[in-house]
């Protein structure tokens, strides 16, 4: 059956429409849940023509969504602000980023997460967050490499303060990317970053870790990494002389080459430092 128009999910109560095999559900909080429905770009077409007009949050993560739909949606959305879109665990490839890339440019998105997805550099080199409101930014599980997280980092030079999250981890990223990306962050207002499995150059990251707490970095995920018992001894002794002075939560697990001596000494620093929560 085809759906109503958007003035009829202004109703108090849920609104259900069934569309081919897709559960279409709007709340009145401007909310679509559509995570793990198997739709196709075909659905999501279809959807589109009866998006709610207060939509705020859509999550169409786990389904079969690519280009051809994500171009459909980039349409649909472009008259919506402060949108939250969850597209993670689809078929995303970079030319569905290029038309996303336009909802950002424009200001229409507060939160995207394209996580687990087919995107490579090609695809993050639309990317540009200048004069943009988005907030949180989730890109874990791709393909951009290098190039691509150093494209990032131009990005956060330019980044705006609403930027808070940014999650590049998973993403086959070596020492020249996840260095550029660590070094642009201290300049900028994140709150959040993950660099999960990228892989820092050695020498100077204690100081970058202390750089990102003094620019207001709340969590910092760096599983993964190659973060060695010097590179623990080094950011022991770096928060002894600068402590964190709000709440921090570095995560460190996965690191195969901290072992005992460097578990010992960041152990020991955290028991003191009650500001700063280490996952080890």
């Amino acid at each position: 059956a085809a759906p109503p128009p958007p003035s009829s999910l202004s109703q108090p109560e849920l609104t259900t429409m069934t569309l081919t095999e897709a559960e279409f559900v709007a709340d009145t909080h401007g909310k679509l849940l559509l995570r793990g429905k198997q739709l196709s770009d075909s659905d999501l077409m279809q959807i589109c023509e009866g998006l709610p007009l207060e939509l705020r949050e859509l999550d169409i993560s786990s389904n079969s969504i690519g280009d051809e739909g994500v171009e459909y949606l980039a349409v649909a959305l472009k008259q919506k602000k402060g949108l939250c879109i969850n597209l993670s665990d689809n078929n995303v490839g970079d030319e569905g980023v290029r038309h996303l890339a336009k909802l950002i440019a424009s200001g229409n998105v507060k939160k995207l997460d394209l996580s687990m997805n087919n995107i490579t550099e090609a695809g993050v080199a639309h990317l540009t967050f200048t004069d943009s409101p988005l907030e949180v930014l989730i890109l874990r599980g791709n393909e951009i490499g290098d190039e691509g997280a150093m494209h990032i980092a131009k990005c956060l030079d330019s980044a705006p303060k609403s930027l808070r999250e940014l999650d590049v981890g998973n993403n086959g990223v070596g020492a020249e990317g996840g260095t550029a990306v660590l070094a642009a962050a201290c300049k900028c207002s994140l709150q959040s970053l993950s660099l999960d499995d990228c892989q820092p150059a050695p020498g100077h990251l204690s100081d970058r870790i202390v750089a990102l707490c003094k620019a207001g970095l709340r969590h910092l995920s760096l599983r993964c990494i190659g973060f060695t018992d010097n590179d623990a001894s080094s950011l022991a002794a770096a928060f002894a002389i600068n402590p964190p002075s709000q709440p921090l939560l570095v995560d460190l697990q996965d690191n195969a080459s901290c072992g005992a001596k460097g578990r010992t000494a960041l152990g020991g620093l955290a028991r003191m430092k009650t500001q700063l929560k280490l996952r080890l």
